[in-house]
């Protein structure tokens, strides 16, 4: 599996695969190495790569990942990238609701005239065999539906627009 995995301004893609033995890890396209782990206590983790072991200490803080490792800290972002594939099919900008990936419209749960809050679910795409639902980007009134249940969708295919309350 791949992570995308942001440190400061850095970012890295891992790709991270479960062995025998441990995990078998490739930090971008460096070389894979094996790392063991043992003892899953109190959010503390011994890895064992290459005779060596590593005590890191871990906990989740809002939607980042905090590490203590050798007494330094290190905060990153990791995304899973299936989960960012959910997000970007629920992110929407601005006066328009669209669909971020190509999927079949499956279900729009609203009409014209209609108000609608920030996050309200107003349309479901089904994309890669999951059902995605598309949210409002902001409060608003249902000006216009662009589509149709059942519809194809590409990319950015513009499900509803939004208007001023």
């Amino acid at each position: 599996m791949k992570y995308e995995i942001e440190i400061g301004e850095t970012s890295h893609i891992a790709n991270i695969e479960k062995t025998e033995k441990g995990y078998q890890i490739q930090i971008d396209d460096g070389d894979f190495f094996q790392v063991g782990c043992a003892e899953r206590l109190d959010n503390k983790l011994t890895l064992v790569s290459n005779g060596r072991s590593l005590d890191v200490r871990h906990a989740l803080c809002h939607d980042l990942q905090e590490l203590h490792i050798d007494g330094r800290r290190i905060v990153a972002s990791v995304m899973d990238p299936r989960k960012k594939v959910l997000a970007l099919a629920s992110a929407t900008g601005g006066d328009t609701v669209v669909s971020q990936m190509p999927g079949r419209l499956l279900s729009i749960a609203v009409n014209v005239g209609d108000s609608v809050s920030k996050g309200d679910v107003v349309a479901t795409v089904e994309a890669m065999k999951m059902e995605n639902p598309l949210k409002s980007p902001r409060d608003g009134v249902v000006a216009e539906i662009c589509a149709q249940e059942g519809d194809l969708l590409e990319a950015k295919g513009v499900v509803l627009k939004l208007e001023a309350d």
